[in-house]
């Protein structure tokens, strides 16, 4: 497919190294993994589990997107979007966006994406230039590096014009009794929803290959210059919420270089959530129907923690950022 003076076609292994080339131009120093041509190369040869789109004029790569398949929980996640500085504005973006949505939604194994948008160009593209179009539901409270700095990332989703899936929303959760929620992202995204109860399970993700870290397991890498560490489940023995979120918290001053964590906890466990935000959490982001278990999907929060003194970039979005901020302030009070 040509569009304007752009080729757009499936990246092929031969391509790698100028991937990685334009990563390194436009992130510079950064926590972004695309700048390593090694990962880039696996990758691509990884074509079952990752999609790649990339822009070209003749020989030269000026743009890619991609998409990665969660299969945990069968969602669809927005990575490694980029274009060279010289060809911004030229719809390039959008077209590579537009590929990717049709590849997730094509496929037989996808209930939503998820966007974290890094600027508000690429916010505006994802929101309203593609279809269907996401919806934001806050920030990652500022997990990446790029040009030396930290900076905000938001947080978007979307799911199919016809759900496939079956979602439970629990009277005492936050989707039914914080208004904020409610009115900002569930009443816009009309997702299903029945009464029940949810799972016993606090925290939520995928599971990471190496052993648990006492009752919890978690993703970290040492030498990434993000310094972030995320907690996706717990496995210990306790059910006192306030005890968990204290040994978690003892867990957290084992990783001294850790500037920020953040972990997905299921929609109606408040008391964990509010022993967090006293442990220095905060709620940046609702993520609708992200838990999914024997079939049935449930509403979570993320919760976020930084100790960096630096406040991040926000590239155009800090009124978005400032929003979620003060309506997520007000849950759990």
């Amino acid at each position: 497919m040509t569009t304007r003076t752009h080729t757009l076609r499936a990246a092929r292994p031969d391509d790698a190294g100028q991937i990685a080339d334009l990563f390194q131009l436009v992130y510079a120093e950064s926590s972004h993994p695309c700048k390593s041509l090694e990962f880039v190369a696996q990758t691509l040869r990884r074509r079952h589990a990752d999609v790649w789109h990339i822009g070209a004029q003749g020989d030269r790569i000026t743009g890619c997107m991609g998409m990665l398949p969660h299969r945990w929980n069968r969602s669809w996640e927005f990575v490694r979007g980029v274009t060279h500085p010289e060809f911004r504005g030229s719809g390039l973006a959008t077209e590579l966006a537009q590929r990717a949505i049709d590849d997730a939604w094509a496929s037989d194994d996808c209930d939503l994406i998820v966007g974290f948008p890094r600027s508000r160009t690429i916010y505006r593209i994802i929101s309203e230039m593609v279809t269907p179009g996401m919806k934001l539901t806050g920030h990652d409270g500022g997990i990446n590096i790029a040009g030396g700095r930290r900076e905000y990332h938001l947080v978007a989703v979307s799911f199919a014009k016809q759900k496939r899936f079956a979602r439970v929303v629990p009277d005492s959760s936050l989707a039914t009794t914080i208004p904020f929620v409610k009115e900002a992202i569930l009443d816009p995204l009309d997702l299903p929803r029945t009464s029940g109860v949810y799972p016993p399970a606090l925290i939520t993700g995928e599971y990471p290959h190496h052993p648990d870290y006492g009752p919890f397991t978690f993703h970290y890498h040492p030498f990434c210059p993000s310094d972030s560490l995320e907690i996706t489940a717990y496995t210990g023995p306790k059910h006192d919420p306030v005890e968990i979120a204290a040994d978690l918290v003892r867990t957290l001053d084992s990783f001294a270089y850790a500037r920020h964590v953040r972990m997905a906890v299921l929609a109606d466990k408040l008391p964990f959530q509010r022993a967090l935000q006293s442990a220095g959490f905060a709620m940046t982001a609702y993520l609708p129907a992200w838990h999914l278990q024997n079939g049935i999907r449930y509403d979570c929060v993320l919760m976020t923690r930084r100790t960096s003194a630096e406040e991040p970039a926000d590239h155009g979005t800090r009124d978005l950022i400032d929003y979620f901020n003060a309506g997520y302030a007000t849950c759990l009070s």
